[in-house]
């Protein structure tokens, strides 16, 4: 069994670009964050913008691809109870002990002479009225639960629709490359669907809003194309090696269409959102195209490094925003160079976020409440290019 290590890589870069792309925000002009700088940035705002168009879809792919591959090793019940101990227990851990603190520094900026009192009065206050503050960044472990009892009930019926998937995954491997980007393209509706539908449940309404606060439908169905596009991924060693496999011409289209997206959705226009959430698909799959093929041509073999980064990887984006938001509280007070002060918020949050996620890793309670892991041993799956079986292998 062959193992894709790139995979690996490419897992602990999507986690720990969110590094990057959440200090850009401070630093964004014409634009409020949790921090912000008066010394704006507009290059910086673009680095994060260029993140932005490719991060989160990405993500999502290389979550559908190890979510077969488990699902299929491990079956059903067992995969499902793994799903909610890795995330249902971080999140749950996170709205508890990390998301009121990361609120709290969020009201510190606005407690002027400083207060302890009325900064956690103020911090309880806006934690209370303001339910997307229970999530914070972590929405996505939301989001992958969702996910995670949906492919768990679709896999009951996976023999009736065999068939279907193997001429699905068959038909897409076949195509061109700038074939496969004009079928994603497609998806740009169903981003300007799901992006009305988020505005749509927005409600004035508690009950409402804290729901959405907590599971945001409409943002799981605009993810949920990418995970399912990594299911296929997993299941067809074919469509795998075709995606892997460098193509000039979806990387050109995918850094075009990721640096338009960028430039365009930095603007406040609703006409420049549309143009683009209708990019966003192209960029997203051509992007991904980009990092996978890149890593398997130059970084399919094992490194104790990178094994070392992707066991830390999660624990390091679970704690880097409030890393980001103390770092930042202190930096924007000095009014230096915006270049200066990200570089040195971005270094600073990396080094306290992996330090913090070293600590975790040391303390098996720690590990079991911010990684949902039940032994100080974080055990990467064995992955290889083939998780299903043809039909005349025997089912292990």
């Amino acid at each position: 069994m062959n193992r894709l290590h790139y995979f690996d890589l490419i897992r602990a870069l999507l986690m720990v670009a969110g590094i990057p792309y959440h200090a850009s925000l401070i630093y964004r002009p014409e634009f409020t964050w949790q921090v912000s700088s008066a010394e704006t940035s507009g290059g910086i705002a673009f680095l994060g913008s260029f993140l932005h168009t490719f991060r989160m879809p990405a993500f999502f792919i290389i979550a559908g691809y190890f979510s077969i591959l488990l699902l299929r090793r491990r079956g059903t019940k067992l995969w499902l109870k793994n799903r909610f101990l890795r995330l249902g227990v971080p999140l749950v851990s996170c709205m508890v002990l990390l998301t009121p603190v990361q609120t709290w520094l969020t009201v510190l900026h606005s407690v002027t002479p400083f207060d302890w009192k009325s900064s956690v009065i103020l911090a309880a206050h806006e934690f209370a009225t303001r339910p997307s503050r229970w999530m914070a960044h972590l929405w996505f472990l939301a989001d992958l639960l969702v996910m995670a009892l949906l492919l768990g009930v679709a896999w009951r019926f996976r023999e009736r629709v065999r068939w279907y998937v193997d001429l699905l995954t068959s038909k897409i491997a076949a195509l061109s490359p700038c074939a496969v980007l004009l079928l994603f393209a497609g998806l740009g509706f169903w981003s300007i669907a799901t992006f009305a539908g988020s505005r749509l449940v927005q409600s004035n309404n508690f009950l409402i809003s804290a729901l959405f606060g907590v599971i945001n439908v409409p943002r799981v169905f605009h993810y949920l194309p990418y995970f399912g596009f990594g299911l296929l991924l997993g299941y067809s060693p074919r469509l795998l090696a075709a995606v892997t496999c460098p193509s000039r011409s979806i990387w050109l289209v995918g850094f075009s269409t990721a640096l338009l997206g960028a430039f365009v959705s930095l603007s406040s226009d609703l006409q420049w959102k549309i143009v683009a959430l209708i990019l966003l698909p192209v960029s997203s799959v051509g992007m991904t195209h980009v990092l996978l093929s890149a890593a398997a041509t130059w970084f399919n073999h094992p490194r104790a490094l990178v094994r070392r980064a992707v066991d830390l990887s999660f624990t390091v984006y679970i704690v880097h925003q409030p890393a980001i938001i103390a770092v930042g509280l202190i930096l924007v007070e000095s009014h230096m160079n915006a270049w200066i002060s990200f570089i040195i918020v971005v270094t600073l949050a990396l080094c306290i976020s992996f330090a913090l996620a070293a600590i975790v890793a040391r303390s098996s309670l720690l590990l079991f409440l911010f990684n949902g892991v039940l032994s100080n041993q974080l055990v990467l799956p064995q992955h290889s290019a083939s998780v299903w079986p043809a039909r005349n292998q025997p089912r292990r």
